[in-house]
């Protein structure tokens, strides 16, 4: 029986002594490969075009070009390579953005290594993986699997409505806001809603929260 395949690895770190390690612990692990590393975002598009890697473990914050900006231009470039981003920042914010640009998963660089192998193989499948360290119930709520539908399906309006549902505006206030009537505006929300299949206000700001509307303020 032939072996499994490896999965093939490349780390995205402007700090060699973190690569070192990092490739020492890989080369230990008979499931993995690394197959090279980058000190900034630009030279990981570039490398992971080259070398079509299975993951890409991505710090957050680099020269030049950080990994917010390099994990987007990935998935648009690199669609076949799963980003896992990592950072010594585990806040919602950094957490979030790194989600928002692509990456399925997102690992503490104060975890474990344990943790760090275990999100390896988990993104390495397709599957979303999350820092367990982290508490926020909303970050929580970001194992489950996204949304699968797209939000190009709603009209502007639809679109419109739900956003102000996300920061927390009351229905009333909506229809003021845009000069609607009330009646008009519940009906907007029950229609996106069936459209994307969201049953509540929290599922609503989950969805925004993923396709980027909470960086939008309502105009």
């Amino acid at each position: 029986m032939l072996p499994a395949p490896r999965t093939r690895l490349i780390i995205a770190d402007d700090h060699n002594l973190l690569v070192l390690g990092f490739r020492d612990l890989v080369s230990r692990h008979r499931n993995m490969e690394f197959v090279g590393s980058a000190a900034n975002g630009h030279e990981v598009v570039d490398l992971a075009a080259r070398l079509r890697p299975d993951v890409v473990i991505m710090d957050i914050t680099m020269p030049l070009c950080g990994g917010i900006e390099a994990t987007r231009r990935l998935r648009k470039e690199v669609p076949e390579t799963n980003v896992l981003a990592y950072s010594c920042h585990n806040d919602s914010p950094t957490i979030l953005a790194a989600l928002r640009a692509g990456a399925l998963g997102f690992v503490c660089k104060s975890s474990h290594y344990s943790v760090l192998m275990n999100a390896i193989s988990v993104v390495a499948l397709g599957k979303r993986f999350i820092d367990p360290a982290p508490s926020d119930p909303v970050l929580r709520g970001l194992l489950d699997d996204e949304p699968n539908v797209s939000p190009s399906i709603l009209t502007p309006r639809e679109r419109e409505v739900l956003l102000r549902v996300a920061w927390g505006f009351t229905n009333s206030e909506t229809a003021a806001e845009l000069v609607l009537s009330t009646k008009t505006v519940e009906g907007y929300r029950a229609r996106a809603c069936e459209k994307l299949c969201l049953a509540d206000r929290p599922a609503i700001v989950k969805y925004a929260l993923m396709a980027g509307w909470m960086e939008e303020q309502p105009v």
